[in-house]
């Protein structure tokens, strides 16, 4: 009995957590929270196969006294997945930061996915290069616990952040990375003290 009704609620989940249109294929949406970790102009979306990009520009502060332009590409679109059932995409979107001359910072990635056949979470991944040999990356899958913490950043006080501190033995660099959701990253340090701050818009 008790598998049964374990049944009935893997099908429920897969039904609610999927668009149909007319032809019977299904699209695995994005959830409020999924979209959250990415660049992106809205809390919701309405997947339906198609390609979505989003642009935008941010600013960073740079070793607290130069403030920079960050142009940042997310890109949404269906993934390409053998695992999935017949008629049924995943949907995968990264957001792609790549500050103009680098200016000591190379990039920083995040990259979301959910795949309709799996259960109610998705995947995340974290990719931070400073330059050319030192770059850091983590995956959260979905059944990690997130641990989410506070930080104050040029006088903004963040909640929902991510702290990332590579290990000193991978040789990235990097000291530490803050994350928040709805604002990405928000800080960026490495160790020979170098630091890439958000800065809001007033």
């Amino acid at each position: 009995m008790h598998m049964k009704y374990l049944l009935l609620s893997l099908i429920f989940i897969i039904f609610f957590s999927c668009t149909e249109n007319d032809t019977g294929i299904k699209y695995t949406q994005f959830t409020s929270d999924d979209l959250s970790y990415l660049y992106f102009n809205s809390d919701t979306l309405v997947f339906t196969g198609s390609n979505i990009q989003y642009v935008d520009t941010i600013s960073f502060m740079l070793e607290s006294t130069d403030i920079v332009k960050v142009s940042v590409d997310t890109r949404i679109g269906p993934v390409d997945d053998p695992f999935s059932f017949i008629n049924e995409i995943g949907i995968q979107g990264e957001s792609t930061l790549r500050p103009i001359n680098e200016v000591g910072f190379r990039y920083a990635n995040v990259y979301v996915s959910r795949h309709n056949h799996y259960d109610v979470g998705s995947n995340k991944m974290f990719y931070v290069g400073v330059n050319k040999n030192n770059s850091y990356s983590t995956e959260i899958s979905m059944n990690d616990p997130i641990t989410f913490d506070t930080a104050l950043v040029l006088g903004v006080h963040y909640e929902n952040v991510l702290k990332f501190y590579p290990d000193s033995l991978l040789h990235t660099n990097i000291k530490s990375i803050y994350f928040a959701k709805k604002y990405g990253y928000i800080k960026i340090e490495t160790l020979d003290g170098k630091t890439m701050e958000r800065v809001l818009p007033r």
